[in-house]
């Protein structure tokens, strides 16, 4: 019995499958954490403030999901600005090689006075 080879291209095509699906439940769990903050945290909220262990699980969770969404923005932030420093330096980069720095050396000219 032979096993079937699985070709690179359906490596990848899985990868990116699954890379998707992770961001897609990423930015579903985002949105539904901030729609609970939304719903449940205005001031007038009624609700026990001493509940088991002195700390009201709706105000626990609204932390939890404030703290989510600012470590998010701050990793997105951080990651788009990677992004476009490796994209600039990577053009600089192409332009310097492709053009060069002109030079007279470089270009082999003689200077006589």
């Amino acid at each position: 019995m032979r096993i079937p080879k699985i070709s690179m291209k359906s490596k990848q095509t899985k990868r990116r499958v699954i890379a998707l699906v992770f961001v897609l439940c990423f930015i579903v769990l985002s949105l539904l954490s901030e729609a609970y903050i939304l719903t449940h945290a205005d001031a007038g909220h009624q609700h026990d403030h001493n509940g088991a262990g002195g700390a009201c699980t709706v105000c626990v969770t609204i932390h939890n999901a404030e703290n989510l969404l600012k470590l998010t923005a701050a990793v997105l932030c951080a990651a788009f600005l990677l992004v476009n420093l490796t994209v600039a330096t990577s053009v600089l980069c192409t332009a310097f090689t492709r053009f060069g720095l002109q030079s007279p050396v470089k270009m082999k000219i003689r200077m006589n006075n």
